[in-house]
């Protein structure tokens, strides 16, 4: 009965303290009451253990817990003093009161919780726990579900809740709970859960609960007092936050990727949180010293080693491409393997796509220049909008001008030397140069196919950089107009060759390309394919090959040489018939053999003809027509003649000047006086050195006198009649004037067949005269004293020493 109705009390609410105490005394077979205290043994083991605790560092939440604590427990004890232990009231709802409540049933529920542990849980929990936490929850859950019957509201609450919150929390949930909730949630746990749920709270939590107590309040409380604070302490201290390089959640350090207040840290599985470079199996991430995850960011390990960090957190590898702060495209990239960033290297994406990252790391811009492992430059460029390497494409360096100058970059990226040719949009073969040194597109500049020969072959590449076609004319250095032609199928410069002006003519105009690829200007001689001379002629201003005219080859003369350029531009051959400006024919001739005109000069018609015939080409290179007066290299004056188609005449007479004149085989006249004035002289040289002077034996055939000697000769030539007495120099003077002879006027130049008479007419006779013949105009035959015979003699120097002082001089018409 005294059990049933002590029970009822607790049902009750009523004597909670007295029923605790009763009701462990019925279970371990122990007489107590609420008067009975802890023994002096029974609390030294829980001082022992919260000054063991107190080696761990509070936190602020802990130590505001802390002075709650305190004061709650200075309340309650002082309560407790005051108060009967029959108090039967209701536990209020506010945290405050039911702590005030719960120490107001004096020390006695105290000392029943420390006393009611039977030592078997004791022993249980001190097994699986430190002794320090097998401690404190024996001061604070072993007969939690007695008190949780005993009280009748908030304490049953209160206490189990602070062994899995804070403090505060528990005091918040303890005034807030009613009691029926309260019974309800004592009541439906055993003793063993609530110690089940006392061991799952771990030995740090209860260590830094115990801590927190300070020493003062432990020297100076009563047992009673020391009890309730570590029952309180122990149930309401929980870590949360950071604590050092570890994060703490309901007294649990946190392991893994954690996000804390929208930043993300990695703890390993101690709770320590990760810095620096970290690699799993994913990739490479970095934590900073402060232990937040980089994102969207660079870590720059050391001078040369930057990563990028994303969005998740981890290294990036390959290309990224971002706009920089003026909207400029930037692009990097990073290593697969270590996620570096890549400097001063290429990063191949594909055959197509190849970035250049210099020493920032950027990929670059523009021209790339650099020497290979040969110490030979390179160029690369790179293009300003993609930045990706340029292949297979021209490079402008300077786009504001027309013709910029360019490199061109090949398959590999790199800007090529020397040639390219290529196909343009019609299929017509284009071809570039690219300097060898400088790599630049050559422009308005030879590029010389074999430089090792005297005459390289080259190509000429103009404005645009392409290789002309054609024709180019230029003035040299000396103002000089020079051509050069390339060819059109090939482009290259022409040498020893023909470049054709008008290739649809039948004979088209041309220029001719000499050994260094110029036109030439002037004769161009040269050996055809039968080994025959051949000549052409090129205009010395346009350097066009001349065709249907002549070139002259001594300008300065005046009848110059000349050949004449046909039709197609060889100098011609032979006879050339054309008609003159009035409407008349006129012949030339070109020798045979020097192709040049002839001049001065028989061209032979009929060589093998019976009857051949020739031309006769004059000072200008004209066939003559008419009388032709020449003197032959023995001095003679003979006579052709060239009918009106510019034949010589042979074999013929012709009607000159009221005679007939034969002309022999030779075409030369027979009998003309001319040539009868040569077989006057003819006699006397005949005679010269042979016969002697006397004027005694004047008549033949041995010796002669000067005058004699005229009349004889005249009589065998046929000038004078057969039956002419032979006279003296008086009488010549009749006879020559009576036979046709012109005295000439004083200072006429003599002619060959002229008669001179020295001394005054009428006064000739004897020493007092002289005569004789001209061979040439300064020379003459004649026998005299002083030779002692004939001679041939200056004709001034003779008529010097004559002393005679006046001369006559006759000429008979040649005809």
């Amino acid at each position: 009965m005294e059990n049933k109705k002590r029970f009822k009390l607790y049902k009750s609410g009523k004597l909670w303290v007295t029923a605790t105490v009763g009701f462990t005394a019925l279970i371990t077979g122990t007489s107590a009451n609420a008067d009975v205290t802890v023994s002096t043994e029974q609390s030294a083991p829980q001082q022992t253990n919260v000054d063991a605790t107190q080696t761990s560092t509070t936190t602020t939440n802990q130590t505001k817990t802390e002075a709650s604590l305190s004061q709650a427990m200075t309340a309650a004890v002082t309560s407790a003093a005051a108060e009967p232990a029959s108090n039967t009231k209701k536990a209020p709802a506010s945290a405050e009161t039911t702590q005030s409540q719960a120490s107001s049933k004096s020390t006695e529920v105290a000392q029943s919780q420390a006393s009611s542990q039977s030592a078997e849980a004791t022993q249980s929990q001190a097994s699986s726990q430190s002794v320090e936490a097998a401690q404190s929850q024996a001061s604070s859950q072993s007969v939690e579900a007695t008190q949780s019957q005993a009280s009748s509201k908030s304490t049953e609450a209160t206490q189990s809740q602070a062994s899995s919150k804070s403090t505060e929390a528990t005091q918040s949930q303890a005034s807030s709970k009613s009691t029926e909730a309260t019974q309800s949630q004592a009541s439906s746990k055993s003793t063993e859960a609530a110690q089940s749920q006392a061991s799952s709270k771990s030995t740090e939590a209860a260590q830094s609960q115990a801590s927190s107590k300070s020493t003062e309040a432990k020297s100076k409380a009563t047992p009673q007092q020391r009890n309730l604070k570590v029952q309180v302490a122990s149930t309401a201290t929980v870590k949360n936050g950071w604590v050092k390089n570890q994060y703490f959640r309901n007294g649990k350090a946190v392991t893994g990727s954690v996000k804390i207040d929208g930043k993300w840290y990695l703890f390993d599985k101690n709770g320590n949180a990760t810095t620096g470079l970290y690699r799993d199996n994913k990739g490479i991430q970095y934590y900073d010293a402060s232990y937040v995850q980089l994102r969207n960011g660079y870590y720059h390990q050391n001078a040369g080693i930057t990563y990028y960090f994303d969005n998740t957190g981890y290294a990036i590898s390959g290309v990224r491409k971002f706009k920089d702060a003026n909207g400029k495209l930037q692009i990097e990239a990073y290593r697969s393997d270590n996620y570096k960033q890549i400097r001063n290297a290429h990063y191949k994406v594909n055959t197509n796509t190849t970035y250049y990252l210099g020493n920032d790391g950027k990929a670059i811009r523009g021209l790339r220049q650099y020497k290979d492992a040969n110490g030979k430059l390179q160029i690369e460029a790179y293009h300003h909008d993609t930045l990706k390497m340029m292949q297979n494409d021209y490079y402008r360096i300077n786009k504001k001008s027309k013709y910029p100058g360019a490199y061109y970059l090949g398959a590999d990226g790199k800007a090529i030397r020397g040639i390219r040719q290529f196909k343009d949009a019609n299929g017509k073969l284009q071809i570039e140069a690219y300097h060898h040194d400088t790599l630049k597109m050559m422009q308005n500049d030879y590029y010389r196919i074999n430089k090792k020969s005297k005459y390289p072959g080259a190509y000429y590449l103009g404005a645009d950089g392409k290789a002309i076609r054609g024709i180019r004319q230029f003035k040299d250095a000396n103002g000089k107009l020079q051509i050069e032609a390339y060819h059109h199928d090939t482009l290259k410069m022409m040498q020893n060759d023909y470049y054709r002006i008008n290739k649809k003519s039948k004979y088209p105009g041309a220029y001719y390309l000499g050994a260094d690829g110029k036109a030439i200007r002037g004769i161009r001689q040269f050996k055809d394919a039968n080994g025959k001379l051949q000549i052409e002629a090129y205009n010395h201003d346009t350097l066009k090959m001349m065709q249907n005219d002549y070139y002259r080859i001594n300008k300065k003369s005046k009848y110059p040489g000349a050949y004449y350029l046909g039709a197609d531009g060889k100098a011609i051959r032979g006879i050339r018939q054309f008609k003159d400006a009035n409407g008349n024919l006129q012949i030339e001739a070109y020798h045979h053999d020097t192709l040049k005109m002839m001049q001065n000069d028989y061209y032979r018609i009929n060589k093998n003809s019976q009857n051949p015939s020739a031309y006769y080409l004059g000072k200008d290179g004209l066939a003559i027509k008419g009388e032709r007066w020449f003197t032959t290299s023995s001095g003679a004056r003979k006579l052709e003649y060239y009918d009106n188609n510019h034949k010589l005449v042979t074999n013929r007479y012709v009607q000159l000047h009221g005679k007939q004149i034969y002309f022999n085989a030779n075409g030369q006249a027979t009998n003309t006086n001319a040539q009868r004035l040569e077989n006057t002289i003819s006699w006397f040289k005949s005679r010269e050195g042979k016969v002697f002077y006397s004027m005694y034996q004047r008549m033949g055939p041995n010796s002669y006198d000067c005058s004699s000697a005229v009349y004889f000769a005249l009589k065998h030539a046929g000038l004078l009649p057969a039956n002419t007495m032979i006279g003296n120099t008086e009488t010549l003077f009749v006879d020559l004037e009576a036979h046709g002879w012109k005295a000439q006027p004083a200072g006429t130049t003599p002619q060959r067949g002229d008669i001179f008479i020295w001394g005054k007419r009428g006064t000739t006779l004897g020493a007092g005269g002289h005569t004789g013949i001209f061979t040439d105009s300064s020379h003459i035959i004649h026998c005299n004293y002083s030779d002692n015979g004939i001679s041939t003699t200056d004709y001034n120097n003779t008529f010097a020493r004559s002393g005679l002082g006046y001369a006559t001089v006759y000429r008979l018409p040649r005809i």
